[in-house]
């Protein structure tokens, strides 16, 4: 169409537009779902009054093999189906990147990262191996579920993984323990691969 192509300064400058308005809206949809959960908390328990809630956790990488630099792990009401929080862990900075490639010397990008990382501008909020990341992020969406919703993550459907639960479960201290409730479709799914094993490996019918 014979247009002007757009440059990638102002192309970023676009997706982080984009980004913070999502990112607004999204924080507005969840402190919306908190309160509906805990209306449906008082409508259940009555003159009962309990923080305690159900939830259901998972993390996720940007790519498979455990090498992924960004994962994001969620909490999902059980009561309601809607996403109560989020959190985002990242390794790698892409403003970092960029600069680090046109800065002509170490100290030039050196003294860039200094006011880079007071802006709090920086991506990077975790340094550990990819697979911990879902243990980091279920700490951190646990640690502040009664400042954003004044509610406490009791019970966490999860799909076995131990490790986010041993993160959590003497997160809120002596006054409440955090149980781990397994997902039933993970259960089966893991039953049934076993069960085609051992038919793969045996002739005939089984023994019982």
């Amino acid at each position: 169409m014979n247009m002007p192509c757009l440059s990638l300064p102002a192309y970023y400058r676009q997706v982080d537009t984009i980004l913070e308005a999502l990112e607004a809206e999204a924080k507005d949809e969840m402190k919306q779902a908190g309160i509906r959960v805990r209306e449906h908390i008082l409508k259940e328990c009555g003159d009962e009054v309990s923080d305690d809630v159900a939830v259901s956790f998972d993390g996720t990488w940007a790519k498979r093999g455990f090498t992924s630099l960004t994962g994001v792990v969620f909490v999902i009401s059980v009561d309601t189906g809607e996403v109560l929080d989020y959190h985002v862990l990242c390794k790698e900075c892409r403003k970092c990147t960029l600069k680090r490639n046109q800065c002509q010397s170490d100290e030039e990008f050196a003294e860039w990262q200094i006011e880079h990382l007071a802006s709090n501008d920086c991506d990077i909020n975790f340094a550990g191996s990819s697979p911990a990341m879902e243990a980091e992020g279920a700490t951190v969406v646990w640690s502040r579920s009664v400042e954003l919703h004044n509610i406490r993550y009791k019970w966490m459907v999860c799909d076995g993984d131990s490790k986010a639960f041993n993160a959590v479960e003497n997160i809120y201290g002596d006054h409440c323990t955090v149980e781990k409730l397994d997902c039933v479709g993970h259960v089966q799914k893991r039953m049934g691969k076993h069960l085609m094993n051992l038919k793969a490996r045996t002739k005939g019918k089984l023994a019982d």
